[in-house]
């Protein structure tokens, strides 16, 4: 009984880390989102993206998608997420960090930059990128 009481407060101390930290994250507006829809799809076979923008009007979400139907016009319901982008920004509403995500939310690659002091134009951007590596064995 004494255990599982301490570990009903571990939970809930988890909970309320885990809810705090929820709150501190840049809140994005649903209703603020444009989705820009392509004539024909890009090389990379993408035919639209949606992009989400905070209380600035700073772009801090975007989605790219595949999909849409066989031609133009695509079509909203059939479009399929691509790649998923979140941007942070630091003073100077200088884009400091950002994250590209697979749809499944695996991580594709990061860029963190500086920028010049009292600007928005990068210094230093420093990009990262993972591989996702798939292997499969046959039986012989």
């Amino acid at each position: 009984m004494k255990n599982l009481r301490i570990a009903l407060i571990a939970m809930s101390a988890l909970l309320l880390l885990l809810s705090s930290r929820v709150s501190a994250q840049v809140q994005v507006d649903e209703q603020r989102s444009e989705l820009h829809i392509y004539d024909e799809p890009t090389s990379a076979g993408t035919v639209a993206h949606r992009e989400f923008k905070d209380s600035k009007g700073r772009v801090v979400k975007s989605i790219i998608y595949t999909g849409g139907g066989p031609a133009a016009p695509y079509r909203e319901e059939l479009l399929r997420e691509y790649l998923i982008g979140v941007s942070k920004y630091g003073a100077d509403d200088c884009a400091v960090e950002g994250e590209t995500y697979w749809p499944s939310m695996k991580l594709k690659s990061t860029v963190e930059a500086k920028c010049w002091p009292g600007t928005a134009t990068p210094q230093l951007t420093t990009m990262s990128a993972w591989c996702q590596d798939t292997r499969s064995q046959t039986q012989t």
